[in-house]
């Protein structure tokens, strides 16, 4: 069993009581056990490389996660824990509920897993973690059964991420979470952005540090296209070169993969479509 199906981390906003720190303890999930690295007096016992076992005399309530539409793509503070939330939410997940979701997607349960898909406490909703230009998790992203979707409060959006994934050719950078795991099936590197107009700056960074070849998969709509030119101007300059793809099926690279696109099909189409000319400023 890990030892996040039992404990949670502390966080800045409920720090650990033996010690008052914010980081690097954990409580019990039955509010009874803190395990702190810091403090061996009082303790019981030691808990392997964790730390020091000690028993409270009153239980902690574990904190409630909180799941709600924001305004805007541009949070500035973030008061959770986000890297630790994601990992809990990753050891809540069984492997047969991610093949389920990737039946009902149409992509394989392989490349969910590669973004660190998770399964919420409350048992309603997917969970994918947000990261930034560097891959910290900065945010958590759910995606309820009935398919809505929402980010944890006090988090940041940010980009999805496959980690330690391919590293050759270009990168695909689609919208949301299901549509990088249909690039990921394709066999392309992909980033996926936080909604048609997130993740501008983020992705600005990263390509500085990079110069990656930049494909950008729009969703088959205005505000979807739209958001593809306008990141498109954001990053000429900035990569070898960037191109703006419009899928010839369905609203999105999902849905183009499930009416049946195949690797040597957006191969050629990327091949066929010309680099991005920057936009003039009145039309940027």
């Amino acid at each position: 069993m890990s030892i996040l199906e039992e404990f949670y981390r502390v966080t800045k906003n409920q720090k650990c009581p033996v010690c008052g720190k914010p980081d690097w303890c954990l409580i019990g999930k039955d509010g009874k056990r803190v395990i702190c690295p810091k403090v061996p007096e009082g303790a019981t016992s030691v808990w392997g490389d964790a730390g020091y076992l000690h028993f409270l005399s009153n239980e902690i309530k574990a904190p409630r996660v909180i799941y709600y539409k924001p305004k805007n793509d541009d949070i500035p503070v973030a008061s959770v824990n986000a890297e630790a939330l994601a990992m809990k939410f990753g050891n809540n997940l069984p492997v047969e509920r991610v093949k389920l979701l990737a039946t009902s997607l149409g992509v394989s349960w392989q490349s969910l897993g590669m973004l660190d898909i998770g399964w919420s406490e409350d048992h309603q909703s997917y969970t994918f973690p947000m990261r930034d230009h560097d891959g910290k998790v900065i945010g958590i992203r759910t995606r309820a059964i009935d398919g809505s979707k929402k980010t944890v409060y006090g988090t940041r959006n940010g980009l999805f991420m496959v980690m330690n994934g391919r590293e050759q050719g270009p990168l695909i950078v689609v919208e949301g979470p299901t549509d990088a795991a249909a690039a990921h099936d394709l066999g392309y590197r992909v980033i996926g952005r936080p909604s048609c107009n997130g993740g501008k700056d983020m992705l600005h960074r990263l390509c500085l540090k990079t110069r990656p070849e930049i494909v950008i998969v729009s969703d088959n709509d205005g505000p979807g296209l739209n958001g593809a030119y306008s990141l498109a101007d954001h990053l000429h300059g900035v990569t070898k070169w960037v191109k703006v793809v419009r899928p010839l099926k369905g609203k999105d690279l999902r849905k183009w993969l499930n009416e049946g696109l195949r690797p040597a099909v957006l191969n050629a189409v990327i091949q066929n479509v010309p680099c991005w000319a920057r936009r003039s400023a009145a039309h940027a």
